[in-house]
């Protein structure tokens, strides 16, 4: 059997339909005007436009660390797998799985959270560095200096990264 997260990774990125089985359930949890199986049923695979970009901005905990530079790199997220952790019940591991893009070499990222025993408080969290392609990392600014030597006087100007 496919795990859940995998199915629905297939459902948004179109790679997929719901057979008839997954589509009675479906239609069961809509209400009653919107239960009609022939609107729900797509007719192609399409994927879901800026799925996993809507749902990181309907989380209160992550919205407000979501900047408009963020989005063009978040708009080629494929899914979501989550992972718990051995440590305890209440520390896992989730990874951002990626298109191939313009922005990162990488085409999975993970970030590990350790949980308190009792799961109320981060410990620890380990984070997949992501490897930028060149001159497309935007978590960087990048500055113009000028510097002047002492001894001959000459200028010149360089570009310092600053974060």
């Amino acid at each position: 059997m496919m795990p859940v997260n995998q199915k629905a990774n297939e459902l948004i990125s179109g790679e997929r339909v719901l057979n008839e089985q997954e589509l009675e359930y479906a239609v069961r949890q809509l209400p009653k005007e919107e239960a009609q199986k022939d609107k729900i049923l797509p007719q192609k695979l399409d994927k879901i436009p800026d799925y996993w970009i809507k749902v990181l901005m309907n989380c209160e905990r992550i919205n407000k660390d979501i900047f408009e530079v963020d989005y063009a790199l978040l708009r080629k997220i494929k899914g979501l797998e989550y992972e718990p952790a051995t440590e305890n019940k209440y520390s896992f591991t989730m990874s951002f799985c990626f298109e191939e893009n313009e922005f990162i070499f990488d085409d999975k990222l993970s970030v590990k959270c350790v949980m308190d025993n009792d799961g109320h408080q981060i410990i620890r969290i380990e984070a997949t560095p992501p490897r930028w392609k060149e001159d497309k990392n935007f978590t960087k600014k990048v500055v113009q200096v000028r510097q002047q030597n002492k001894k001959t006087g000459e200028i010149r100007t360089i570009q310092k990264n600053r974060s």
